[in-house]
């Protein structure tokens, strides 16, 4: 079983991944690779790692998601995907926002994070 060291405890790498929202990658380098934006993201070699998101070495990448606080990218509670928040928001006929995952194409109208 493979485990991962974080916030002071040793996990089982599955159970880190689920637990706190990562989305697995695939193997795909996914969009918003290309932008500058900061990820967490985990190894590998389990090493949890935080680089703008153009900068991860996305060859040795299992797992990512954003990081904590992040007021520039939300986590689609649908399919996991990170996306940037100023390209996925909009404002339904009543002036709702919401945000609209460019993966799944799932939209909440509460935004997620």
């Amino acid at each position: 079983m493979l485990t991962i060291e974080a916030e002071g405890h040793v996990w089982p790498l599955d159970t880190f991944i689920d637990s706190h929202r990562f989305r697995r990658s695939d193997g795909d380098v996914p969009p918003i690779a290309r932008s500058d934006w900061p990820l967490a993201c985990i190894t590998a070699d389990c090493r949890i790692i935080e680089e703008p998101a153009r900068h991860v070495p996305w060859h040795t990448i299992i797992a990512y998601r954003a990081p904590e606080l992040s007021s520039h990218l939300a986590q689609c509670p649908d399919c996991g995907d990170t996306a940037e928040i100023a390209s996925s928001l909009f404002a339904n006929e009543d002036g709702t926002l919401i945000l609209d995952c460019p993966t799944c194409g799932s939209a909440d109208p509460d935004g997620y994070c």
